[in-house]
């Protein structure tokens, strides 16, 4: 004698009757791309001084760090969520899309710096490059 099937389960493959997740995000993109807004208006302020219009949200950049960090990881398990992706394929993807334009980004900042006629970190920015931080190393 075979076991009967409740009448609650579905019918047919139940992977057929849900509908699939969007594969993009696009109003949370544009939630990440508001926080890193503040976080660039907090250090823009914490270099130059008081902004004229961005002062007062440049308070809420040293939230927009973690709120851009929480959001970030749960877009990449979105995006990942049903992909079986070797760590290796996964940290090389993330690699060539973040080191770029992090690259262009220092330089662009020691560019400001020298116009800016400030002290160029110059020891920093090649700490920067490869991903590293040097900490507080000052003698």
């Amino acid at each position: 004698m075979t076991p009967r099937r409740p009448a609650r389960w579905p019918r047919g493959d139940p992977a057929a009757d849900t509908p699939a997740l969007p594969a993009r995000l696009p109003s949370l993109t544009g939630l990440r791309f508001l926080a890193a807004l503040l976080v660039v208006c907090y250090h823009l302020s914490r270099q130059v001084g008081t902004l004229p219009v961005l002062s007062p949200l440049a308070w809420y950049g040293r939230s927009g760090v973690t709120f851009f960090f929480v959001l970030s990881g749960f877009v990449l398990a979105w995006t990942y969520a049903d992909a079986r992706v070797p760590a290796r394929r996964f940290y090389r993807r993330r690699l060539a899309r973040i080191w770029p334009l992090h690259a262009l980004t220092t330089g662009a900042s020691l560019a400001v710096y020298a116009a800016l006629g400030a002290a160029v970190p110059v020891t920093a920015a090649l700490w920067s490059l490869p991903l590293l931080h040097p900490g507080d190393a000052a003698p």
